[in-house]
């Protein structure tokens, strides 16, 4: 009976397995026909991300590329880095003009026209920052022009007097020496 029933659920499940085998071979088939046909689209899928991929990179390099030359025209413009905020600044505060300063965030994330508002408000306090410089230089100078006619006058009201003395010491010379003569003279006639 035991043998009897082995071959009775093998001939019970032959169908089955015929089945199951051919069902196999046909996913096995329809498989390989759908790799053949799944292989350009994966290139091309992979050719896809490759180029979004490359795409994200130059954004990026091109991100930091602006900000690198907007960080160059700010300097450019007169603000330098302060190493104690971390934030780039230009100012005066000894012609009296007030510190406008910005972080590397800011140059980051600034829109096109905020940055070209904020760079023209820059290009002008420098401006601002280099007129009160000519000015201040200007004043100076004419100080010092005045404090050196000043001294030239002096000098020459010094030599002036220096010559007036002189001339008086050889007139009181002579004088002294007309008078010794005078004398001489007098003594030799008594």
């Amino acid at each position: 009976t035991r043998t009897s029933s082995e071959d009775d659920r093998k001939v019970a499940l032959k169908p089955i397995d015929e089945l199951r085998d051919t069902v196999h071979n046909r996913f096995m088939s329809a498989q390989s026909e759908l790799k053949t046909v799944e292989a350009p689209i994966s290139s091309r899928i992979k050719e896809i991300e490759d180029n979004e991929k490359k795409r994200k990179e130059d954004e990026a390099l091109a991100k930091e590329k602006k900000v690198e030359e907007r960080r160059n025209e700010l300097i450019k413009k007169g603000m330098v880095f302060d190493e104690v905020s971390g934030y780039y600044v230009i100012k005066a505060p000894e012609l009296g003009i007030s510190e406008t300063s910005i972080g590397i965030v800011d140059i980051r994330t600034m829109s096109d026209d905020l940055y070209n508002n904020f760079l023209q408000m820059i290009e002008d306090k420098s401006a601002k920052i280099t007129a009160e410089k000519e000015r201040v230089a200007e004043i100076a100078k004419k100080e010092q022009e005045k404090k050196e006619a000043a001294e030239k006058a002096e000098r020459e009201e010094f030599e002036k007097q220096k010559a007036n003395m002189e001339r008086l010491q050889k007139e009181m010379k002579e004088k002294e020496d007309a008078i010794k003569a005078q004398q001489d003279k007098l003594d030799a006639d008594k």
